[in-house]
């Protein structure tokens, strides 16, 4: 017997969520950038190349691997040239990566030759972000715990429409020594 898990979200960290979604689009904005750069001079990469190199972050490790795998076939006079050649014109824009994170990169790929957000993948992240909860008893309390503000909320409304006074939610406890919550009587009456 397969049970449905209850999973309810109760807070994101939209601050980090809408950050990843900015670097993911300027990384995104860079990369496009450098394979239009990379046309006008002529550097034919593959999209997995190009996808192995924004997920290293271009790191010269990465280019190296690159340059020896494309040219381990050819004649050995060559190959140092090749590899040479290659290798500079990989690097000659990757300066502009130094601020490239790997958080971006596992969010950006290459396919036929234009970069693009992996959806499922910021997807992941955005969801790493979310706090939830399943277990009934915390679900009971998260659920007892909303009550409770919304009826804060309601009740400083009510003391505003009938005193006048411009007071906020925090104003209505006043917490003892021992950390139970107490009436703030000050705001009754007009």
């Amino acid at each position: 017997m397969n049970a449905t898990l209850k999973k309810i979200e109760v807070g994101r960290n939209t601050y980090r969520v809408k950050e990843l979604e900015i670097e993911a689009n300027s990384g995104l904005r860079l990369i496009n950038e450098l394979l239009d750069h990379y046309k006008t001079m002529e550097v034919d990469l593959s999209d997995n190349e190009l996808n192995r190199l924004i997920k290293s972050s271009f790191s010269l490790n990465t280019i190296e691997q690159l340059a020896n795998e494309r040219f381990e076939n050819a004649p050995r006079k060559q190959k140092r040239d090749l590899i040479e050649s290659f290798t500079e014109d990989v690097l000659l824009y990757t300066n502009i990566f130094s601020f490239f994170n790997s958080t971006a990169a596992s969010v950006i790929e290459v396919k036929d030759g234009k970069a693009l957000l992996n959806k499922k993948e910021l997807q992941k992240w955005i969801d790493q972000n979310i706090y939830s909860i399943s277990e009934d008893k915390s679900i009971e309390l998260y659920n007892r715990h909303k009550e409770l503000v919304k009826a804060l909320n309601d009740l400083k409304d009510d003391i505003k429409e009938n005193t006048g006074s411009n007071i906020n939610t925090s104003q209505l406890i006043f917490f003892d020594y021992a950390g139970n919550a107490t009436v703030n009587t000050v705001f009754y009456g007009k």
